[in-house]
């Protein structure tokens, strides 16, 4: 019985020392993140996932080295580590962020709309569900837009009317529509306006572009 219970104690104490060597990685991953110390907040990831890959943050960390060369303006390797976030984790919320944040690369950045596209389709087809799928939705109507096919903006804008009714995506995209159509888009009082906009951030809004999470 002594045997077992000093088995058992060894064990959580081990545990412990484990837990703590995986949260003081990843917290000082974070912290480089933070000070803009960017390729050694990705080496520090990387080890960290590299020692402790099925951790739970380990989703977190592979999507922050796509956050840290996002920063870093290295756009392509932003892509192929959010990818990595999509292949690795594609049960977890990390991967709708980071399928969001490729989509947002090829849109904002790179001016690669069909690819775009493509992006945010597989919000749409993989992750319906998802609180974000109403951002997927809204930016397919902006991509093309983009594009000049005014004809599928709007109605991939309709569809975010259609399907996320609540959303706040939905009275910009009445707006979209409106505006397309040479028709009066009618706006809100300027009092509102102003609410609107010292308003937190909430999942009616595509991930941060360039702020780590």
């Amino acid at each position: 019985m002594t045997k077992y219970l000093a088995g058992l104690m060894l064990t959580a104490f081990s545990c412990s020392i484990l837990f703590c060597e995986t949260d003081d990685l990843f917290q000082k991953a974070k912290a480089m993140q933070k000070e803009k110390q960017y390729s050694e907040a990705i080496k520090i990831y990387q080890k960290y996932l590299t020692k402790f890959p099925e951790a739970k943050e380990s989703s977190d960390a592979q999507y922050n080295i796509g956050m840290c060369y996002s920063k870093m303006k290295d756009y392509d390797s932003a892509i192929k580590e959010f990818q990595l976030v999509v292949d690795k984790f594609p049960e977890r919320k990390k991967a709708v962020d980071a399928i969001l944040q490729i989509g947002g690369i090829y849109q904002k950045k790179q001016k690669k709309y069909e690819s775009a596209i493509k992006t945010y389709q597989i919000v749409i087809d993989k992750y319906p569900d998802s609180k974000k799928a109403v951002n997927s939705q809204f930016e397919l109507g902006a991509c093309y837009e983009k594009i000049k096919n005014n004809k599928r903006a709007i109605e991939e804008y309709q569809k975010v009317i259609n399907n996320f009714p609540d959303s706040k995506k939905a009275e910009k995209a009445k707006e979209k529509i409106a505006k397309l159509k040479g028709q009066k888009v009618e706006t809100k009082n300027k009092k509102n306006m102003v609410k609107k906009k010292k308003s937190p951030k909430t999942g009616d809004d595509l991930p941060p572009q360039d702020d780590e999470e």
